[in-house]
Order: C-alpha cells, then structure tokens, then sequence
C-alpha cells in the first residue's frame, strides 16, 4: 500500500525549512527558491534563450542573456551581501563524473524511449503530447551534461525530493539510481514545470512577504529584487559552493506516486512495449494521472468513458452484471485486445448523441495508458503489464463531484453511478488485484 499523495506544504513552513537545513544559504538562494515555487520552468518555455539553450531554472546555471538578470546579479554583487559572499553570476561547471558521455548515450540507445523514438541527446525527435521536440531536446541536452559532470555530494543526507512549494520539488540528481528513475523520466517530468502557472505573480508576492517577515536582514536585497522586475536568479557563490546543487524541478506527484513512475521506468527496460491501467473511484484523479504519465513518457492515453453502454444496452440483467456498465466487448475488441506495439482504432462514444464518433488512430508507442473505471473488468485485466487503482474518500470524492459536474449531475452520480462502480470494486475485488493502490 503507498502513502497518500502529498498536498502542496504551506509555503512559510518550506522557508523555515530550508532555513534550517542550509544555513549557509544567502538571500539570493531564498529569492530562487521563492521564484520557483511561484512560476516553475515558466522562463524557460518563455525565454528563446532557454529554449535554444536548453537552460535550466533548477540547477546551477548560469541565466543566459537575460539582461534583468545580469543587472540584478551586478547590484547584488556590490551589496554587502554579495561582496562578503565573494558572489558571481559566473556558472559552475563542476568536476568530471565517473559517467562517460559515450556510456550515458548508449545507455539511451538501448532504452524503449530511445529504440522507439530514434531520440538521441542532439536530435529533434518527438516527445508526443504537447511537448515539443525542441524543448525536450534542449531539456535532454542539458540534463545529460549535468548528469555527466555531477560533482561529488557535499553530504550524504541530501534529500532525494524537496518541496520547494507550488505543488512542485527539486529532485536530487545525484538520487536517480537510488530512486529508481530514469534520466529521460526526470526529463519529461521537469517539463511538466515549464508550463506558464496561473498566479504566479500573486504567489511570488506573498511569498516575497514571508520571507521578509521570516528573514528581516534580507529586506534590502528582497526590495532590490522587487525593482528589478523579479527576475529568475542562480544560486549565490557561496551556496553553491557548500552543497553543489544539482536538481530538476518536478511535479509534486513525482513523489506522490513515485513508486507507480519506478514500476514503469523498470517495465521499460525490460520490454519494448508497456501497458498501465487506472482503475478506481470516480472524481480520484484517474484522468490527471493518465495525462501526466501521457505527457511524461509521450505515451498513448486511452478514456474507459469513451466506451460507455449505450442506453439501448442498458438492460436490467447487463446492469446486474458487476462492471456491466461499460461496453467492455468493443475495448477489448479495439485496445485491449490489439497486440503490443500495434496501431490501436477506435470510436469514442457519443454519449449526448447516443452514437459512435469518428476512428482515430494511435500508433505503437512504447507505453500504453488506460484510465477509468471498469478498465480492470475480467476480459480486459489480462492485457495489462501494470494495474493502478485510486482510492478517495466518499466525503471528498462528493466535494470534487460537486464542484467539477454541478448539483445535477452529482446528483446522478451518488444515485447512480457510484453505487454501480462500488458494486464492480467489492464483486470483484478490483483493489486488491492491482500492483498499486493510492489513497488520494
């Protein structure tokens, strides 16, 4: 059984945090990690610096060509704090790993991404979704080097994850084989943080606030940034002297389900073609998951809704029939059914229209994501590699219903949907069939 998925901490409580825990940190330091929980990689999707750069917000690098930047790095240069510090907006490069850069490429090669892709570190292969090619190739680029040139670690108590607030964490990269991720996941992870964040200004002022209030002594530098403009800033000198950060921000949910991304990071190195399935409650999250295993491994995302019963199907002995509430015969004909690593069509249903639309085509990709309820009915469980239920409480899981599908359709869905899915998990033992299990 895993941990319940983590909620975003308060954002004082992660100040106070990393107070404690890096006490040789600068104001500056405090400043990076305030303008990243508040817009993520935002810059770099936004910078065509960054973009043709490859640059990275959560790491050493240097901010290139960001002249807001450069100004702030020389007025902090010549405070106090930065002349005390020895302060410089020059990078660190680091000292050479053990990881030679034609090891770490043929270990690409001969991975499900790589093989299925053709992706090398310099080329313009897809990532599918709606990552570009270009930002992961940038993104791959960088993070290869960093992973090449990783400098000893200043303490062995380093966390692996790190809230650094906004729903996001900074990922040791000196922690990949410890946790069980693989480079390219960490990847499509961090670019799930580049996406522009709504209030992300109003975030940053509070946060600016909280640091005031936390850190009194930093007021001059937190009021220079403030004129400035907020810009994206490196780590002082001095810290990254003491702990040689070398990170990637990442989705909360790396964590949250970090046992489900090391299942399938494992899978795919075992086998060319991979398939996961997302069974339990309504309103737990099934979809957001599915999407964000879709983005990050440019996988294939099929909807059980899309295989709805149609009405005239709806007898009262199909309806008797634990997991009866799907048209579980057409999945099976058209997904579940089809051999791995073959074109996949099918015709999502039309529930308004009470008709099937138009085929749509999938290709072979290396990892195959269904998400729904009923995904895990007897005829479609066998074709699975991985199976996932999620778990919520009927109070929140009520909330959620509420707040997302409004008074009548949650109506219908404590009277009739919910208790046809409960039927389906307790006949059938759904949760305790499953490789995983999340309470959200």
């Amino acid at each position: 059984m895993q941990p319940n998925p983590i909620d975003s901490a308060p954002m004082r409580q992660i100040l106070l945090d990393h107070i404690r825990r890096y006490p040789l940190a600068e104001p500056q330091d405090f400043l990076k990690l305030v303008h990243q929980s508040a817009f993520g990689g935002a810059h770099l999707a936004q910078s065509p610096v960054g973009q043709a750069s490859g640059h990275s917000p959560c790491s050493d690098a240097e901010i290139e060509g960001d002249t807001t930047a450069a100004r702030f790095d020389a007025h902090l240069a010549q405070s106090p704090v930065g002349q005390a510090s020895g302060h410089s907006p020059r990078p660190e490069t680091g000292t050479e790993g053990d990881a030679t850069a034609a090891r770490f490429d043929a270990h690409l090669a001969q991975s499900p991404v790589g093989q299925a892709s053709g992706h090398s570190p310099c080329s313009d292969a897809e990532i599918e979704g709606d990552t570009t090619a270009a930002s992961f190739g940038a993104a791959w680029s960088r993070l290869k080097d960093e992973l090449m040139h990783l400098p000893p670690a200043p303490d062995a108590d380093s966390p692996a994850l790190e809230p650094v607030g906004g729903g996001l964490m900074r990922l040791n990269l000196r922690a990949l084989s410890a946790l069980g991720l693989r480079a390219e996941t960490v990847c499509g992870l961090f670019l799930q943080t580049c996406p522009p964040r709504d209030g992300a200004e109003e975030a940053l002022a509070a946060s600016l606030a909280q640091l005031g209030e936390l850190l009194p002594g930093a007021r001059p530098e937190i009021d220079a940034y403030r004129a400035a403009g907020c810009p994206a800033v490196h780590h002082s000198e001095r810290y990254r002297h003491a702990y040689r950060p070398a990170y990637r921000l990442v989705p909360e949910a790396a964590n949250a389900f970090l046992s489900l991304f090391q299942r399938i990071d494992a899978l795919l190195s075992e086998k060319p073609f991979v398939r996961v399935a997302i069974d339990g409650n309504c309103a737990a999250g099934k979809s957001t998951l599915g999407a964000l295993l879709r983005e990050v491994y440019g996988a294939n995302l099929f909807h059980m809704d899309d295989y709805f019963l149609p009405f005239a199907c709806k007898t009262p002995e199909r309806l008797a029939e634990p997991g009866g509430n799907v048209d579980y015969e057409r999945f099976r004909e058209e997904v579940a059914g089809r051999e791995p690593g073959s074109a996949i069509r099918w015709r999502p249903f039309d529930c308004a229209a009470q008709a099937l639309g138009a085929w749509q085509t999938a290709g072979p990709k290396p990892l195959n994501v269904v998400e729904g309820s009923y995904s895990l009915h007897p005829t479609l469980r066998g074709a699975y590699d991985l199976k996932v239920f999620l778990a919520i409480d009927p109070e929140r899981q009520s909330a959620r219903i509420l707040a997302r599908n409004g008074a009548e359709k949650h109506r219908r869905f404590i009277e009739e949907w919910i208790p046809l899915e409960n039927a389906y998990f307790s006949a059938l033992d759904i949760r305790s069939l499953c490789d995983l299990a999340f309470d959200v």
